[in-house]
């Protein structure tokens, strides 16, 4: 089994933007906008990577503060791609037998939320681990809540020159971290974990 570390990055609506909910027919975070995501065999190797930018639908003007945090243009995102495309090429990337994780449970949420809003499949809590969770375990005995900077200071990982807010470099970021922890052990115990976290409405059974 793979494993698959995944960030995501989003646009947002303004918030005097009340279109954007009568266009999406729901109540939505925000649009995905970049998927990066780093494979990890069992060994935890770093044996690929995945980035991909996607064309907005209902989104197309870049918030501000996504722009500045991002440094993605609207010139990338007209070049790329519907979202159920990206998520073909992204699933199919994947495989057959993985593990996704990332670090906090934002990314799942939107993630989840968007494949809903395309009327497409969605993903299992099964499917997916919170790397947060597992490093606060593991290092500390707690369920507090932890940067990835934090984390990347406290385990001695380098930044490599990747700049933060980045799909991609994120990804690789978190790939760093689940390298140096028993991520192993961490699935295996990951529903003592959960139940320990002090937000269980997060993490429903669904």
């Amino acid at each position: 089994m793979n494993y698959i570390v995944f960030d995501l990055e989003w646009n947002q609506p303004y918030s005097n933007d009340i279109s954007f909910m009568k266009r999406t027919k729901m109540p939505l975070t925000g649009e995905i906008i970049q998927i990066g995501a780093v494979k990890l065999n069992e060994k935890m190797d770093i044996v690929d990577h995945f980035t991909m930018f996607i064309k907005p639908q209902y989104l197309p003007r870049m918030h501000k503060h996504v722009r500045e945090l991002t440094g993605i243009t609207s010139r990338e995102l007209y070049h790329g791609v519907p979202f159920k495309t990206a998520m073909q090429h992204f699933q199919n990337w994947c495989g057959n037998e993985y593990m996704l994780l990332s670090w906090g449970s934002d990314d799942i949420l939107i993630l989840r939320e968007n494949l809903m809003l395309h009327k497409m499949k969605a993903l299992s809590y099964d499917q997916w681990v919170d790397a947060q969770m597992i490093y606060a375990y593991q290092r500390y005995g707690t369920n507090q809540q932890y940067s990835v900077a934090h984390a990347m200071e406290d385990l001695n990982i380098s930044t490599e020159h990747l700049s933060a807010h980045n799909a991609l470099h994120d990804a690789v970021f978190t790939a760093h971290i689940c390298q140096k922890l028993d991520i192993q052990q961490g699935i295996l115990h990951y529903d003592l974990i959960r139940k320990e976290s002090s937000n269980p409405f997060l993490y429903p059974p669904i």
